[in-house]
């Protein structure tokens, strides 16, 4: 008699099936093993994981892989019931062998939850149709959605440590995005129309950023403030990601390209996510500028044309009102914050978003020059921004104004090409005009080279276009357009200066043998691959293997294609690169014969200004290229490798920034008002004044009241100096400071140290025993960190050892905690072996700021309350320019120029009360209010164009 199936299996068949069990939870708590993690909740979650992965197709198995695969959910179900035996009943940890010992009663337990598991599949695989028809954009979108905003959410942590984000925080306002992503809109889910899409997606954010950010101002626990303002700019992003699915229903893959090009941005810039500059000098001088100009304008100043805040003191001008488009856009950061980012971390969030917004850019722009690619389009994006020339220009150099015209260079390329293939058209040259101006105010070397190439090109195609009248009304519109959106950069340049006979341009002077002499240095690095931190300084800035690929293989491109804008697009691209070769007789003669007009604003470090321009071009005549090739999988495979090549460079400048990060979160702030230098690029356009110190200085000790010959009749420094000391002022302590060597090095650690309260000043007053030695003098302590150099550290009469310097040192802490402050000195090694035992005698003072004769009340605008003993000048640390009005007792008082170049007004004997403000001359007012006009239009008219055709329905070409 024949038997059953069931009687039929054999014992070796239900062996293999056990031991099939054993081996799923084998292999996950090895897994867990080797890749770190420990945690109770990872094996449920990993066998879960495999759950979601088992194929919908696996009961059309035949024999005994059809019954194991049946049974694979039973079986994960009794390795999940197996580990949570072990781990909480046995306090055991995850291992194969404990899996064999509990193994029967787990398989006995999970074949009553078998059932269960077995059915995920099918609710997963539901869900899934259920979202697909209820959002147009696909589930794709909806996932692509979420990830975007988890990095938006983690770069807004990293830059606002006051939100005390955990590593799983953007991981779960993404996931509260993706509930909301599902919300049902009844008869509006069916609508196809423009308006209905839009409408329904900004009610979405809307939601989301009201519940992310209650969440946020509750789980940190600084007030709504922090909260709303990190969510609504997280939304902002996501409304910026997303309006494109919004306006067009695109396909899966051109949505995914899209993502992966943010992607890939993201991380990029990601090393930047801190609250503090992370380069140079130049990164904390131009945070201290973005940090003044916010300043002012959450105290209602605006527009902002000079310094007032202590983060700029002396008034400077530079850069904002030479580039303007960095504090521009720190203004549109500053309000999508709700204001609530710290000032230092401002800089880093316009950084990070001029780069994502470049990304879109160039992928936008390329999509309109090869629309049947996106891939391509993504691959020669991700090649615009991982070019060392480009990346360099944040990491390497901190050319952050330089940085802003990365994503308008696309669209000036784009407007340029559009305007050979649509003769006669406003749009393009609409588009080129705009993008040119915005480069004028991001900043004029990459504008004037810009406007110089593209100038040129239209020049070409005026003359192709010639007989067209249609032609020459658009660009007779557009060169009006452009005398008016470049009208401010340019009148503040040229015309504005801070005295009737100044030059703002005498400082910017290159020389061609100086330059050629830095391209001899930087070859033969510049074609070599990237330094391995990314740090070389004239040699990391340089095309790239992939590029330089590419501009031959675009080159051959125009001469079979013959198409005139390809033609001209590598011919700019090549006279660029041609400029940045060593080639003998040639580079010296070419950079003789540009312009000075061009060249001093170059500089004579070229390479930080023409391999970016550079760059743009040849990624662009790559593209046209492209569009042309026979072989699309041959144009896939050659771009895919140049970014994976620009990808490994890329990761050398990013290994360079996390080091500086790491040392950084060790450091006290830079933008601390402690901490805060004034470099000399503060004061560029202007005479440095005698007290000028490259080191930190107190603003409010800076108040001197001088007499007709520019004596000083009284000031803070000097009242300070008196012996006895003055009312309000005791002394605290005095002595000698003696020098202890550490080790054999050249430092001479000084005692004692020095005790600082917070909330009270003082001042150092330090007489050197030691004959003039040069040498660098620190002060430092947990949120204190200086550096002096001696015998001097600037101008004559700043804090040194010479004869004419100052003596005293203003020490106090904007920090909660007190603060012991050490002095250390660094000898030079041309001293040899001077002994520094006996160091200097000191005293430390602590005054009241209010005792002085000038009381600083208010810096924006300078408000202070001046009491002295005879009449004179009130000189102000700030520079003087035209524009300054000033009162005394609430009348006004004529402006001078005192004899160090400064602010200075008279003030009468006794007590009084001044203010000064700063008023900008008509012209700048008039040129700076014409060009946002201009800028106001354009996008009013880009804006009504666009809405239309969404609106109308026509076909829109594809968007980033």
């Amino acid at each position: 008699m024949k038997s059953s199936p069931e009687r039929e299996t054999s014992w070796l068949r239900r062996f293999i099936e056990e031991a099939i069990d054993l081996g799923a939870l084998a292999v996950a708590a090895l897994a867990a093993r080797l890749l770190g993690f420990s945690s109770s909740w990872l094996i449920p979650v990993v066998a879960a994981v495999v759950v979601l992965l088992v194929p919908h197709s696996s009961a059309r198995a035949e024999g005994v892989g059809r019954r194991i695969l049946q049974r694979l959910p039973l079986q994960i179900g009794a390795a999940m019931v197996a580990a949570a035996v072990g781990r909480f009943f046995l306090s055991q940890g995850w291992s194969a062998l404990l899996g064999l010992a509990i193994w029967p009663a787990a398989a006995a337990a999970a074949r009553l939850a078998g059932p269960l598991w077995s059915r995920i599949p099918a609710v997963v695989s539901t869900v899934c149709r259920w979202t697909e028809r209820l959002h147009v954009s696909g589930s794709c979108t909806a996932l692509l959605s979420s990830l975007w905003l988890a990095g938006a959410c983690a770069i807004c942590g990293g830059l606002n440590p006051s939100l005390k984000f955990t590593r799983w925080t953007p991981w779960v306002l993404a996931a509260i995005w993706f509930a909301v992503d599902r919300i049902p809109f009844a008869r509006w889910e069916q609508g196809q129309r423009f308006q209905v899409r839009f409408a329904r997606l900004l009610v979405r954010i809307g939601v989301w950023v009201i519940t992310a950010g209650l969440g946020l101002s509750a789980m940190s626990g600084t007030g709504a403030q922090e909260g709303f303002g990190c969510a609504l700019l997280a939304g902002f992003s996501l409304a910026f990601f997303r309006a494109p699915c919004a306006v067009r229903v695109g396909s899966a893959g051109e949505a995914l390209s899209r993502f992966l090009v943010a992607a890939f941005a993201f991380w990029l810039l990601y090393p930047l996510a801190f609250p503090l500059p992370l380069g140079a000098g130049d990164s904390a001088w131009y945070a201290a500028t973005v940090a003044d100009a916010v300043s002012q304008f959450r105290a209602s100043v605006f527009p902002v044309f000079v310094g007032q805040s202590p983060y700029q003191f002396a008034g400077s001008i530079f850069p904002v009102r030479f580039a303007p488009l960095l504090h521009h856009l720190a203004y549109v950061g500053d309000m999508l914050t709700l204001q609530s980012m710290p000032l230092p971390a401002l800089l880093n969030l316009v950084l990070i978003g001029v780069g994502m917004a470049a990304s879109a850019t160039c992928f936008a722009a390329i999509r309109r020059v090869i629309p049947g690619s996106h891939w391509a389009a993504a691959c020669l994006s991700c090649l615009y921004l991982a070019c060392p020339g480009v990346l360099g220009v944040l990491y390497n150099s901190d050319l952050y104004m330089t940085w802003t015209t990365v994503p308008v260079l696309p669209l000036a390329i784009l407007g340029t090409i559009r305007s050979f293939e649509s003769p006669g058209r406003r749009g393009p040259l609409l588009l080129l005009v705009t993008a040119v101006g915005l480069l004028w105010w991001g900043h004029s070397p990459i504008a004037l080279w810009t406007t110089l190439l593209l100038g040129l090109i239209q020049v070409v195609r005026l003359w192709i276009q010639r007989h067209d009248l249609r032609t020459w009304v658009a660009a007779a519109v557009a060169a009006g357009l452009f005398v008016v959106l470049v009208a401010f950069p340019l009148i503040s340049v040229l015309v504005v200066t801070p005295e009737k006979s100044g030059d703002n341009t005498s400082y910017a002077v290159a020389d061609p043998v100086t330059i050629a002499s830095f391209v001899k240095e930087a070859f033969p690095g510049s074609l070599l691959p990237v330094s391995p931190n990314g740090r070389a300084p004239l040699s990391d800035l340089q095309l790239g293997w992939s590029l330089w690929a590419g501009l031959i293989v675009s080159g051959v491109a125009a001469v079979c294609l013959r198409r005139a804008v390809l033609l001209a697009l590598w011919i700019c691209a090549a006279f660029l690169m041609v400029l940045m070769l060593p080639i003998p007789k040639v580079n010296l003669t070419l950079w003789t014969y540009v312009p000075g007009v061009i060249r001093n604003p170059t500089g004579n470090w070229a390479m930080g200004r023409l391999y970016l321009v550079g760059a743009a071009f040849t990624v662009f005549a790559l593209a046209l290229a492209c569009s042309g090739a026979p072989r699309k999988w041959g144009v896939r495979l050659f771009l895919a490798l140049g970014v994976l090549w620009s990808g490994v460079e890329a990761r050398r400048f990013l290994w360079g920034t996390e080091v500086n990060r790491h040392g950084a979160e060790e450091r006290p702030s830079p933008l601390s008002l402690e901490n805060l230098c004034l470099t000399r690029y503060s004061y560029l356009s202007f005479k440095l004044p005698p007290y000028f110190s490259h080191g930190v200085v107190d603003p409010d000790l800076e108040q001197r009241i001088v007499g007709p010959g520019g004596q000083v009749i009284a000031g803070n420094y000097q009242t300070l100096e008196q012996s006895p000391v003055p009312n309000g002022a005791r002394v605290l302590g005095e002595g000698e400071f003696a020098g202890t060597r550490q080790g054999r090095t050249l430092g001479w650690k000084l005692a004692p140290s020095i005790d600082l309260l917070p909330g009270k000043k003082y001042v150092l007053e330090v007489h050197f025993l030691s004959p003039a030695a040069p040498g660098v003098l620190v002060i430092a302590s947990k949120d204190i960190h200086r550096v002096y150099g001696l015998p001097t550290y600037g101008e004559p009469k700043s804090f040194g050892a010479q004869t004419e310097a100052t003596h005293l040192l203003s020490l106090f802490t904007t920090s909660s905690e007190s603060q012991t402050v050490t002095l250390t000195f660094y000898a030079d090694a041309s001293v040899g072996s001077q002994s520094f035992d006996r160091f200097a005698t000191y005293r430390l003072i602590q005054y009241d700021p209010a005792a002085l004769p000038v009381f600083v009340r208010n810096w924006i605008p300078y408000e202070a309350h001046v009491n002295t003993q005879s009449a004179g000048l009130l000189e102000t640390p700030r520079l003087f320019q035209r524009g300054y009005i000033a009162t005394v007792n609430g009348r006004s008082a004529p402006v001078k120029k005192s004899a160090a170049g400064l602010v200075a007004f008279e003030v009468p004997k006794g007590e009084s009360e001044v203010r000064l403000t700063y008023r900008a001359p008509w012209l700048l007012l008039v040129s700076y209010v014409t060009s946002i006009l201009g800028f106001a239009a354009v996008a009013s008219i880009g804006i009504g164009f666009t809405w239309r055709r969404w609106c109308s329905g026509e076909k829109v070409a594809p968007t980033p």
